[in-house]
Formats: structure tokens, C-alpha cells, sequence
């Protein structure tokens, strides 16, 4: 049978079992069957060749889910024959299914700007999956960079790594504001980014741009 590798959203794909060399004496029905490890299996049909010439080409389905989870590690399958009977059959051949997961997601912070004021005290930063899901921890490190506002003067940010539950679409961490009854500037900015992903595979996408948080003073 060989070896075949599909991609996840391609749907339920077909297996060709080929009998070839001599004709068969008889007529013969085989099973198809996924070693799993288990003593029977998971059978995928049954194939049926007759004493007509040779080769000849049967097909049964091998059956691809599409979960909508993504960051999976490809999936193996082995395929075996069994109930061969006693025909004159050599060995017969195995095949190796390889089931690559294609589900795309995107990654980002939810705004491209925040605005808030010295007494506010905190905001919260959140990160935004879409498009499928992950079932595993996704670690995310985020990253702030001074503007005009200051670390330890104007904010603290503490947080800086943030875990995005399995099956969870947001995440997020909090931005503290110091509150420091000086008057300055009426606007302070800051940037915050996603600076790395654990785990990441070509199917997260995720977008690195800057974040501005703007604080408005509210001295007098």
C-alpha cells in the first residue's frame, strides 16, 4: 500500500489496496485495519478481490477530521491487511498515513491603542486568539517599552508572561498606572508588544505590532 500524507481539511480521503503477481485461484475478501496497538484495531472496510487478471485496484475510506485545533503535532497511522487467508498471498504490504494539521489561527493584542488616566490605577492588556483552537498551554511573553511615560514613575508592569488556557480565546495581563499628584505633560505614552509565542508553528500567526497606551494626567 505504501505510504500517503494528508492535510487535515482535505475531508476523507481513499486507500488503494493493489493485488498484484499471479492470479488468485480463488475469490478473496480482506480486511482493512489501523494498528493502534489494540488486538482488533480500528477496521476501516473490507476489500474483495476475484480470479480475474491482475493487478487489480480496490479502495476503501480512511477517514481525516478536521478538530479546529491548531499547534498540533502531525499525526502517524499504520495500515495493515489481515484475513488473507491461505491463497498464496506473500507478506502483504503496509502502508504509513501521515495526517498533518493545517488549522491556521491568528494571535494579537486586542487594541493598537489604550487611553486612561493616572487615578484609574490599572488596565488590562489582553491577547486575542481567533480562528480555531489550542489544546495546550500557549505561553505568551509580552514586552514594554518607554515613551514619555516612565517605568516605576508612571507605570509598573510586572506580568510580563501570560498563559492562554487550552480551549480559551483570551488572555490577559495588567498594566498598573502609578498615580504620582505631580502635574505634567497631559498625555504619557508607552508600548507594549507580543514578543514570543511557546509553542509556535508555522500555522500561528502572530502579529507583533506596538501598542500605544496613552495617560492622561489628572493633576492640577
Amino acid at each position: 500500500m505504501g505510504q500517503a500524507t494528508f492535510s487535515e481539511g482535505g475531508g476523507n480521503q481513499s486507500i488503494t489496496v493493489i493485488l498484484g503477481g499471479a492470479q488468485l485461484s480463488q475469490e478473496q475478501t480482506m480486511e482493512v485495519y489501523i494498528d493502534d496497538g489494540t488486538s482488533n484495531g480500528t477496521s476501516l472496510g473490507f476489500v474483495a478481490f476475484g480470479t480475474g487478471a491482475i493487478p487489480q485496484n480496490r479502495t476503501v475510506v480512511f477517514p481525516v477530521v478536521d478538530n479546529n485545533i491548531a499547534l498540533e503535532p502531525d499525526k502517524h497511522y499504520l495500515l495493515r491487511l489481515r484475513n488473507i487467508g491461505n491463497i498464496g498471498l506473500g507478506n502483504p504490504g503496509t502502508m504509513n498515513v501521515t495526517v498533518k494539521d493545517d488549522d491556521v489561527v491568528n494571535l494579537f493584542l486586542e487594541r493598537r491603542s489604550y487611553d486612561t488616566i493616572e487615578n484609574q490605577s490599572s488596565v488590562k492588556i489582553c491577547v486575542i486568539l481567533t480562528g480555531g483552537n489550542v489544546s495546550t498551554p500557549m505561553n505568551i511573553y509580552l514586552f514594554d517599552s518607554q515613551g514619555t511615560a516612565k517605568y516605576q514613575f508612571d507605570y509598573f508592569f510586572l506580568n510580563f508572561h501570560i498563559i492562554l488556557p487550552p480551549y480559551k480565546n483570551s488572555t490577559c495581563a495588567t498594566l498598573h498606572i502609578v498615580n504620582d499628584n505631580i502635574k505634567e505633560t497631559l498625555y504619557e505614552v508607552m508600548y507594549i508588544y507580543i514578543l514570543r509565542v511557546i509553542p509556535w508553528n508555522k500555522n500561528l500567526h502572530v502579529d507583533y505590532t506596538w501598542s500605544t497606551v496613552r495617560i492622561q494626567d489628572d493633576d492640577s
